[in-house]
Formats: C-alpha cells, sequence, structure tokens
C-alpha cells in the first residue's frame, strides 16, 4: 500500500495475493514457468541471486514496479517485499504466461533474464550499476571461525517433602492457564473455515474437553483427511534442552496416533 508509512510492518492485500496464487497455479499447471522464489529478507538480491546461482542472471532494475518514486537502484535492489515473485519463465512461454497474468489483472513485469555465464549482472537506465561473480556471491565471503566455552550445567533433583494431602498444589496446577480448560477462549473466537475440520478443538459427549489433535477434510468430495498434532514441554528445557525436544516430538506423534493418524506417513 502506498499510503502506508514504509518503516512499517508490511500489511499485505489478501485480495491481491490471492489472486496472484489463483494465477501462479494456474500457469504452473500449464507448464509455463521453471521456477519461483518470493522477494523476502533481500527483495530482489536474495531471489534473483538464488534463483541464479548456477547459472548467472542479468536485470534491469529500471523495470521493477515500485511502490512509490524516487527510490535509487540500490534500494530497488535490496527491498524486502514478501509478496512479490521471481517466476522463472523460457521465452517461448512468456507470451502466455503475461497473457494470464493481464486476464486476471496481476501486475507482471519482464525485469531480466537468467544467463550462463555465472555473473550477476546490475543496470539501471542503461547503466551498469553492478557486476559479480556468482561463485564469489554465495561462497566469498571468510567464513568466521569462534570459540566457544559452555560450561554443563550442575543440576540437582529438587527435594519434595512428602505430604498427607496435595489438594492445594493440584489446584494450583489446574489453575495454570497452561494446563486449564481453553474453552472459554475457544468458545469465543471463529476456529475453522467452511467446516472442513472433522475432529474439533472441543470433544467428547458434552464438546467441553480438549481434542488430541486436529483433523481436517480438504476436499469435501473425499473421505480423506490429515491429522495436525503438536507437543511440547517448555519447562523442561531448563533442565535438559535435548529430552525437551524429544518430549514435544514423542507428545505430537502420540497424539497424532490418537485421532487415527498414520505413523508411516507423519512428516
Amino acid at each position: 500500500h502506498e499510503t502506508i508509512f514504509s518503516h512499517a510492518v508490511q500489511i499485505g492485500n489478501a485480495i491481491t495475493e490471492k489472486k496472484m496464487l489463483d494465477v501462479l497455479l494456474q500457469a504452473r499447471e500449464a507448464g509455463l514457468y521453471e521456477a519461483i522464489t518470493d522477494c523476502g529478507a533481500g527483495g530482489l538480491s536474495s531471489a534473483v541471486g538464488e534463483m541464479g546461482e548456477k547459472l548467472g542472471a542479468e536485470v534491469d532494475l529500471e523495470n521493477v514496479p515500485l511502490k512509490y518514486a524516487g527510490l535509487n537502484y540500490t534500494e530497488i535492489w535490496i527491498s524486502e517485499a514478501q509478496e512479490r515473485m521471481v517466476v522463472a519463465v523460457r521465452p517461448e512461454n512468456l507470451e502466455a504466461i503475461m497473457k494470464i497474468f493481464a486476464d486476471e489483472n496481476v501486475e507482471a513485469t519482464v525485469i531480466g533474464k537468467f544467463t550462463n555465464d555465472k555473473k550477476l549482472i546490475l543496470r539501471h537506465n542503461a547503466q551498469q550499476v553492478g557486476e559479480l561473480d556468482m561463485e564469489f556471491l554465495h561462497d566469498g565471503v571468510p567464513k568466521y571461525s569462534r570459540k566457544a566455552l559452555w560450561k554443563s550445567p550442575e543440576l540437582t533433583e529438587p527435594n519434595l517433602p512428602e505430604k498427607d494431602n496435595y489438594n492445594n498444589e493440584l489446584l494450583h496446577i489446574l489453575s495454570s492457564y497452561n494446563v486449564a480448560s481453553k474453552e472459554w477462549v475457544i468458545r469465543q473466537y471463529d476456529h475453522e473455515v467452511q467446516g472442513s475440520s472433522v475432529v474439533k478443538p472441543l470433544t467428547g459427549v458434552k464438546n467441553d474437553g480438549p481434542s488430541d489433535a486436529a483433523v481436517i477434510k480438504p476436499k469435501f468430495d473425499s473421505d480423506k483427511g490429515v491429522a495436525i498434532s503438536c507437543g511440547m514441554n517448555p519447562l523442561y528445557g531448563d533442565i535438559d534442552p535435548y529430552w525437551m525436544a524429544m518430549a514435544g516430538i514423542d507428545e505430537a506423534i502420540r497424539n497424532l496416533i490418537c485421532v487415527g493418524g498414520r505413523v508411516d506417513r507423519i512428516a
């Protein structure tokens, strides 16, 4: 949005993003592009730099659509634009893919080409403003060699006195927001779109108990579903981060199995 402060966190345009997604899917199904990368951190420098690592690339920066006028070529090259994509298209497919973009009113511009000289060439208004070997760009920076000292923490088993009655301790644990029921939050907010969830956030006879994992049905005309689970035990990390991670994975797998997930299909 040209009316938003440039230093603010980027605000995406959901309608434009959906149109772009549909166009890219349409072009993909037609086999009109070879590769695609978003202009995340580093903007075009990372997108073009990554895609052309083994090839080389020439970029005409004056062809890049701008949020507002007045940007110099350095700003154009490195500015982040997460919703922008760089697409590699063969010359014989260029007219067809540009027509798809035009038909859906999605902006698309030719900004350069990939070469075979393994060089990155940048131009702005017919003037060359940058030239780097791809090998130097990706592997030319010297690697740091640092020394680190790690001291093993001294861990002792807690000394917990035995009690005849643990009611107060149990109530204290149950009152924690990390343990207590999340029903009061779930009931306040929408938690699904188009009713595609098979296993809801709350289950049981009265639908007031937390489910073990989510199960969604991506296609309404199919009985296949996707089970999504998680596991975590952050306080375990104070004792041993490795076993904290292992416990989280173990819990996630158990939760997945509880809703019928297949162990051999876990990703």
